[in-house]
This record gives C-alpha cells, structure tokens and sequence, in this order.
C-alpha cells in the first residue's frame, strides 16, 4: 500500500494523471502481494508447529510458543529488513 501511495505522490507531483498507468501499478502490486503471501505461508509451514489441541498456536523450534505478531516480526525481518544485511 505504501507503494501504491507513493507513485501516487509521484504521479500527481510530476502532472502524470494517468488512471490507466496508476492501475497498472496497482495490478502489479497485487501480483506482489500475493507472492509476499505465498513466501509467509511458506515461512510458517517450514519454521513453525501448531497446536489444535489447546486452541489454534504456533511453537518455535525451541517449542515456544509464539503469537502471529511474533511470526510477522520475524518474517518481515528475513524477508524485507534488508538495512540490518
């Protein structure tokens, strides 16, 4: 969204007011981010366990338990965080 937002900001400071290139931003952030949702699946699946047993949660390989808040941190961190790298 944030993209989105920004050439938006672009667009409209440049005089650029086409509808037709601002959609196909977004079309093309769409793509984005259903891949971004297909690499957090992936990053669940092969770094988390979960438990029905007691409600619905995720245990770390350390078999702690985590929250979604926790597993989004850390995903956003391997995945985007590129200034720490």
């Amino acid at each position: 969204m944030e993209e989105l937002i920004d050439e938006m900001t672009y667009m409209l400071t440049e005089g650029e007011r086409s509808i037709y290139a601002l959609r196909e931003k977004a079309r093309k952030l769409l793509e984005k981010e259903e891949y971004t949702m297909g690499l957090l699946l992936n990053f669940i699946l092969v770094n988390y366990e979960t438990s029905y047993q007691e409600g619905f949660c995720f245990t770390n390989a350390n078999g702690e338990e985590v929250t979604v808040s926790e597993i989004l941190e850390h995903f956003y961190n391997e995945t985007f965080n590129t200034k720490e790298k």
